[in-house]
């Protein structure tokens, strides 16, 4: 992959349409991934791009989470870039990162507003599960998907497993609480470890280091009679500041956390929060008209029926059974997109057990992630 020889302001409307160059440009973007013009290239640990992205899309990140997530693999900080009159402008982004053994994840897919609906999200997620798959050696790769998304995905090999909403939570929310619980900082994260066997999600430890690098002092531990029983994780956002992830043993457990973190943002002047849950812990599911336009939220979250649900986002795999390889492979051979390399798509094959053998295991372990850890580091 290459790297960026140079960047100029942000994007294309920034450097506005005066010139000849930029005109042209603007007329040429229709299919702009089939041309010389675009590529995909890895920013390493340069971050300014990619977080001016997220302002313009209204996303929560803040600069410093996306420093320490491009620091993981540098690799997998992926840019989609037009080259102008020999400067790279960026386009969109994506970013790959390793969150457990053998798991990998993908996030920060965006594109610029002016420049969407031309396959440059495609691109760039082709170019991620090359990394996730070659450079990182993966044979798990998933991501958490927008209903509006969902079809692309589908498209190119990944399988939907369950809904999270998007939530907000006012800070000064009572929750009811287990006085049988202690809640303790554990900033070794040796009780973490235990927590994780118990509950099955022993693989996802990578990424919560990650999360814990954000913001540590966040980092809750629940004990009960000795023994851990829960653990939240929380850290700023760049509009609010964010609850996940959430895990415990049961509902009481998970309330107990959740008053602690909700007095935590309160005490440092915070008046609301987001928190990803999953729909299995609401009481009332959200009703479809299909699969992209959602008629009724769900209702009533057994940790408060205060937690107000603002969006969906659906979990998803790469999943490529023979049928899948057969057609992407047909896709491959004729120079079609979107598709990746026919080494990358063997390896997606080779991870196919892998990948169903996680994928019912988290369902199962669902139980226990009252929030997860976020679509950029799920």
């Amino acid at each position: 992959m290459e790297g960026i020889t140079g960047t100029s302001p942000l994007i294309l409307e920034e450097l506005g349409t005066t010139t000849k160059d930029n005109r042209q440009f603007q007329r040429s973007m229709t299919h702009l991934i089939n041309q010389k013009l675009f590529r995909v290239v890895s920013a390493g640990e340069d971050i300014g791009p990619m977080y001016s992205l997220t302002q313009k899309a209204g996303w929560n990140q803040t600069l410093g989470d996306l420093k320490i997530l491009a620091a993981q693999h540098p690799q997998g900080n992926l840019l989609g870039v037009a080259d102008i009159s020999g400067v790279s402008d960026p386009l969109g982004s994506g970013m790959v990162l390793n969150v457990g053994e053998s798991l990998a994840w993908i996030g920060m897919i965006l594109v610029h507003p002016a420049h969407r609906r031309q396959g440059i999200a495609s691109a760039i997620m082709e170019e991620c599960i090359e990394v996730a798959r070659l450079a990182m050696g993966n044979s798990i790769v998933g991501l958490d998907a927008t209903p509006a998304g969902l079809q692309v995905y589908k498209n190119i090999g990944f399988q939907r497993s369950f809904k999270i909403w998007r939530c907000q939570l006012k800070t000064d929310t009572a929750i009811p609480v287990d006085a049988s619980v202690e809640v303790v900082r554990d900033y070794s994260m040796y009780k973490y470890t235990k927590l994780l066997k118990i509950t099955g999600l022993h693989q996802k430890f990578r990424g919560l280091r990650l999360i814990h690098k954000m913001h540590s002092e966040g980092t809750l531990m629940a004990m009960s009679k000795g023994k851990p029983v829960g653990m939240v994780m929380t850290r700023p956002g760049r509009l609010m500041p964010f609850i996940g992830p959430l895990v415990a043993t049961s509902s009481g457990v998970a309330k107990t956390l959740l008053d602690h973190v909700l007095k935590y943002w309160k005490e440092r002047g915070h008046d609301e929060v987001f928190m990803d849950i999953p729909e299995k812990h609401f009481k009332s599911a959200s009703r479809w008209e299909n699969e992209t336009k959602c008629i009724e939220s769900p209702t009533n979250c057994i940790l408060t029926s205060e937690i107000r649900p603002l969006r969906s986002l659906i979990r998803m795999y790469e999943v490529i059974t023979d049928d899948n390889f057969s057609r992407l492979s047909t896709r491959i051979s004729q120079g079609k997109r979107p598709v990746r390399s026919l080494e990358t798509l063997k390896h997606g094959r080779a991870g196919l057990q892998a990948t169903t053998i996680y994928m019912k295991q988290e369902i199962e372990t669902l139980q226990y992630i009252y929030a997860a850890g976020g679509p950029e580091l799920s």
